[in-house]
This record gives structure tokens, sequence and C-alpha cells, in this order.
């Protein structure tokens, strides 16, 4: 007997959590690494390695210096969650 394959419902998507493969711990805002590949500190680092060693480009040691200047603002380090207030019929919450 053959079996039918499962159907996956089409209006749940899957969201795919991006993790950096550096510190597997936090959430890659991509702000600084299109591929999303590493969060904006572990890509820091790894561009100021290479601006040791002068093998930056001149986009990615633009890059740098805005991340330094903090004109690009990462979403990977502090990402606040919106909070709603909740207070129950009796007024505690």
């Amino acid at each position: 007997m053959i079996s039918k394959p499962k159907r996956v419902s089409k209006g749940k998507q899957q969201f795919k959590r991006v993790y950096c493969l550096g510190c597997q711990q936090r959430k890659s805002c991509g702000q600084l690494d299109e591929k999303k590949r590493y969060c904006c500190p572990c890509y820091q680092n790894i561009l100021e390695e290479l601006e040791k060693d002068e093998l930056l480009i001149s986009s990615s040691r633009q890059a740098l210096n805005d991340y330094r200047a903090r004109s690009i603002v990462c979403q990977c380090i502090k990402a606040t969650k919106p909070r709603m207030k909740y207070l129950n019929s009796d007024g505690s919450g």
C-alpha cells in the first residue's frame, strides 16, 4: 500500500531562526552581515581582524566605521519586546 505524503498547511509559514555561527546565542539582525551568518558584535570582530591584516575592502571598512560611530543600530544586542500591561478584574496585574 502506498502512503500519501503529509499535507503542509500553506497558511502557516515556518519562521526560520538565524543564529550567529560565532556565538550561537544571539539572533542575527543582518545589519553588517547581509547573509545573516554572524551577529553584529561577532562580525565586528571579524572585520577588526581583517583590518589588522589590511585585508578590508572599502565597503567593509565603511561598514565597520559606521558601526563604530553608532550610525548602524544593531538589533542583535538589545532586542526589546513590546509588553502590554494586563490588569485583572480585581485590579491586580
